[in-house]
């Protein structure tokens, strides 16, 4: 870990006097060995930063059997049923040497390192099947570069399988929540319908109590009408003589 810290932070002089310190004392080759081989892959690459053709990829070799030896530990029968995480760990920073190098003339010269690394990705059934196609392409990039077309073929029709195996599963997704959706649908549709029918069912209500509250206002208006009225002929024959007005208040409420 004190490695890692150190490379981390460009303290890389640090980072390989640890690991020297280190494998000189290990015995145990368990995870700590892996990540330290693969760190120590990570050094001798930086360490070789400044060198240009047959010597870059002469280094860049000599990284890469570090990094195959934490993919042997890691492979081996004692260790397969746990350590895939190394398989995995391992195949990242492989990539990231010999991705460069992915170029007609050039990739030929590691076709060992990523047939291994693909294989083993299959071998553990690694769940990132984007991650295997891609090294299951760049591995038949590799073989082609070196005329090993039926190899390469091969590679080729193994990430197409993966690649439909892929899609398959999309398919069957869509296909579910398409299923969904659907069932939603109708059931937001019958819900729609009843609050509809719950809102008209209001409506009629508020329509008979307005009704009602407006034939009780005519009917109260229609009443202090008839009082005015009342009132009206009180104070219009209030100098006619009192049988006269008897008379005439009977014709009104009549």
């Amino acid at each position: 870990m004190l490695a890692e810290a150190s490379y981390n932070t460009e303290q890389y002089g640090i980072t390989r006097k640890i690991l020297d310190n280190y494998f000189q004392r290990v015995e145990q080759k368990d995870q700590f060995y892996c990540r330290a081989k693969l760190l120590h892959g990570l050094v001798i690459v930086n360490e070789a930063k400044s060198k240009n053709g047959a010597e870059c990829l002469k280094y860049r070799k000599i990284a890469l059997n570090e990094m195959m030896e934490s993919l042997n530990v890691a492979t081996s029968p004692e260790n397969s049923h746990r350590y895939s995480y190394i398989v995995h760990n391992t195949s990242i920073f492989v990539w990231k040497i010999i991705q460069p190098f992915l170029r007609t003339g050039r990739a030929k010269n590691f076709i060992n390192e990523i047939q291994r690394v693909s294989a083993a990705l299959e071998t553990i059934d690694d769940s990132d099947k984007d991650w295997r196609i891609m090294y299951l392409c760049a591995t038949s990039y590799c073989l082609n570069d070196d005329n090993q077309n039926k190899l390469a073929s091969d590679m080729l029709d193994k990430g197409i399988e993966h690649a439909e195996g892929m899609l398959k599963l999309v398919v069957d997704d869509e296909a579910i929540i398409a299923e969904e959706i659907s069932k939603y649908s109708s059931e937001t549709e019958q819900i729609i319908s009843a609050l509809r029918q719950v809102e008209e069912r209001d409506s009629s209500v508020a329509k008979k109590e307005r009704l009602k509250m407006l034939q009780q206002m005519l009917c109260r208006k229609g009443k202090l009408l008839g009082k005015r009225k009342k009132i009206q002929i009180l104070h219009e024959s209030r100098n006619y003589p009192a049988e006269l007005r008897k008379i005439l208040m009977m014709n009104y409420e009549s």
